[in-house]
């Protein structure tokens, strides 16, 4: 959709290709602009478009991948929170490419990943994907960014601390009768 930012990955990926002929790019997802994907990627050999693939494909793909590129895009009140596809791509050892409307921005900015504003031009996007592939010989930088427990294992873990640690259940004051 427009707020993955498919459309300035598409304007960016043509420059990219001009730089690094041999590179490729999938397309995984569905949405209403699966029609102009599909037309924009049917001339283009390098490009793939897997139309919502399952969970296992998704993983078998990522695992493969040097880069994950997200250009997430405001829509309206709509803002990238924590983006299921950029925590699934830090997982697998990926270069994340994504713009400041992630929630994960400043960390990802932080661990040397691209962040670009979200109105970045194709070049600059361009640039940021070619980065991206030579930086992935050191992928496993990446992985070693992560930290060794999911934070919300860790949040899960500490409430139930915290509630065990408490004296007794809470209960609700009873009215009068």
């Amino acid at each position: 959709t427009d707020r993955k930012g498919v459309r300035q990955t598409m304007a960016a990926w043509d420059i990219t290709r001009v730089r690094l002929p041999t590179a490729t790019l999938r397309i995984l997802g569905k949405g209403p602009l699966l029609a102009e994907v599909m037309n924009w990627a049917a001339v283009r050999p390098e490009v793939t478009v897997e139309f919502d693939p399952p969970r296992p494909r998704i993983h078998q793909v990522l695992r493969q991948s040097a880069a994950l590129i997200l250009l997430s895009q405001r829509h309206s009140y709509w803002r990238e929170q924590i983006g299921l596809p950029i925590v699934e791509g830090l997982g697998h050892g990926c270069e994340i490419i994504t713009t400041s409307e992630t929630g994960l921005a400043d960390w990802l900015a932080r661990h040397g990943h691209s962040v670009l504003a979200p109105e970045a031009n194709p070049v600059r996007a361009a640039d940021a994907i070619a980065a991206s592939f030579s930086r992935a010989a050191t992928r496993s930088g990446s992985l070693a960014d992560l930290p060794a427990t999911d934070q919300r294992i860790v949040a899960d873990r500490w409430m139930m601390r915290a509630t065990n640690d408490h004296r007794g259940p809470i209960r609700r004051p009873r009215k009068p009768s």
